[in-house]
């Protein structure tokens, strides 16, 4: 297998996490056996937070250690994929610090780079403790097998920054212009990409085992409250501004900017409960709600 790019930004809150973050790495880098390279760029967390874990990954993969001097989680994650982007690889493969790679994971990303320019899998759900909460993230959901056009994720997403896998020399223009007041990167990244005419194809099974916990962006348990559906609203609304403007996108954050103006309590009643789904779907769904009770 041609060599590999895996990288992640390193944060404080997922510092508890990163034991089962390399033993995942172990466990796919053993499976693939292509050779890695491990970019890693520290967000807020000086190199002895680690340094147990670096010695024991530099074993496998030779490792790219870089810290953040400037900006916050867009500036983290642009010098992140830039930095893998300059490196002699054939794939870039995104893996958040607090989740656990599949054994078969990277395995599973080249086969679906053979397709498409971007991979993107499945993901085993697990809690806080490391735990199989019995579902996968595109449970219940229309997951397309393949991705030609960015209209598939003009209201949802289903590729994160912990679940996907990039062709490595689509990946350094598009991530230079990653903005700095934007807080859904990963959802812009591969908009962006979709937008330039590169295609993605779905990976035969899960690739990541994600973990949801109280510091998780947002997770895969939905939007509990009207607090938690208005911040998801928030993020939308600024991934559309930074989007080139069409007739797609005005409509879209229109209705989103509706559903933030209306009475909480006809909000609330908008609100889905409890229900599983991709990333902000429970906007889009009590989008859907509000348009039928016109």
């Amino acid at each position: 297998m041609p060599p590999l790019a895996v990288c992640t930004t390193l944060y404080p809150a997922g510092l508890p996490y990163f034991d089962d973050y390399c033993r995942g790495l172990v466990a796919a880098a053993k499976h693939c056996k292509a050779p890695l390279h491990l970019v890693l760029i520290c967000d807020g967390l000086g190199e002895s937070a680690f340094t147990k874990q670096v010695e024991m990954l530099d074993q496998l993969a030779e490792i790219h250690l870089t810290p953040l001097t400037e900006g916050g989680p867009a500036a983290a994650r642009r010098l992140m994929l830039k930095t893998a982007a300059a490196l002699p690889v054939t794939a870039v493969v995104c893996y958040d610090m607090d989740d656990i790679l599949d054994a078969a994971g990277l395995g599973r990303h080249m086969a679906a780079l053979q397709t498409a320019e971007i991979s993107y899998g499945d993901m085993d759900l697990i809690d806080e403790n490391g735990n199989a909460v019995g579902r996968t993230f595109f449970s219940g959901q229309k997951i397309p097998d393949r991705v030609d056009d960015p209209g598939e994720l003009l209201c949802r997403n289903f590729m994160g920054f912990t679940n996907t896998a990039v062709q490595r020399d689509i990946v350094g223009a598009t991530a230079a212009a990653i903005p700095d007041d934007i807080t859904a990167v990963d959802w812009w990244f591969y908009t962006s990409l979709l937008s330039k005419g590169y295609s993605a194809a779905r990976t035969d099974g899960t690739v990541v085992a994600y973990r949801t916990h109280g510091q998780s962006t947002l997770g895969a348990a939905g939007a509990t409250d009207d607090s938690t559906l208005l911040r998801q609203c928030r993020i939308m609304r600024e991934h559309y501004a930074q989007l080139p403007p069409s007739r797609e996108v005005r409509r879209a954050d229109a209705e989103v900017e509706r559903l933030m103006q209306i009475p909480a309590d006809a909000r609330t009643k908008l609100r889905p409960p409890s229900q599983s789904g991709v990333w902000y779907d429970d906007v889009a769904r009590a989008c859907e709600k509000m348009d039928v009770s016109r």
